[in-house]
């Protein structure tokens, strides 16, 4: 009995061994498993935060949505703008074709005044020579009016002389006829 008591003392004192095992064991896991509460905090805390990154990221998202409808609706805009340039640029094009047609028709004008004022220099140049010829032929009549004006006066001078000696001579003649008649 005394074997069998030492026995169950030993196992005993094995239980308590182990019991003693086992409570470090267990203080052990509760330190683990307040660690791990502290960690499933902390996670908590986290996903938290990460909610609200998330409710953040979905507001921006939200935002970049109504940004690219704008977008869409200014690319829409833009490509009415494009569509009323084109048409623009089409008449533009029809404007400068005419503009065109136009220039070259006043390159024709031009030419032809040219022309015409290759034309007119030389009837100019042929007024000026006759311009000229009327010139000497005026300076030519004037001295021969001139040298006329004087050849009449003295013509008229002599005319005088005689009409006033024929005066003097008829006169005398009737002078003389007087005194022959007397």
């Amino acid at each position: 009995m005394e074997k069998v008591l030492e026995q169950i003392l030993v196992e005993l004192k094995g239980l308590k061994d182990g019991q003693a095992r086992m409570e470090t064991e267990i203080s052990g896991i509760k330190t683990n498993i307040a660690y791990m509460k502290e960690d499933i905090n902390g996670l908590k805390v986290e996903v938290a935060g990460m909610k609200e990154d998330i409710n953040g990221l979905k507001a921006e998202v939200a935002g970049m949505k109504e940004d690219i409808n704008g977008l869409k609706a200014e690319v829409a805009g833009m490509k009415e703008d494009i569509n009323g340039l084109k048409v623009e640029v089409a008449y533009m094009k029809e404007d400068i074709d005419e503009l065109k047609v136009e220039v070259a028709g006043m390159k024709e004008d031009i030419n032809n005044i040219k022309l015409e004022i290759t034309e007119i220099k030389a009837e100019i140049t042929e007024i000026k020579a006759d311009t000229k010829a009327t010139r000497q032929q005026t300076a030519e009549l004037i001295e021969f009016r001139t040298e006329t004006t004087q050849n009449i006066s003295e013509i008229k001078d002599t005319l005088k002389f005689l009409l006033h000696k024929e005066i003097e001579t008829e006169k005398e003649i009737f002078a003389l006829k007087q005194i022959k008649s007397k």
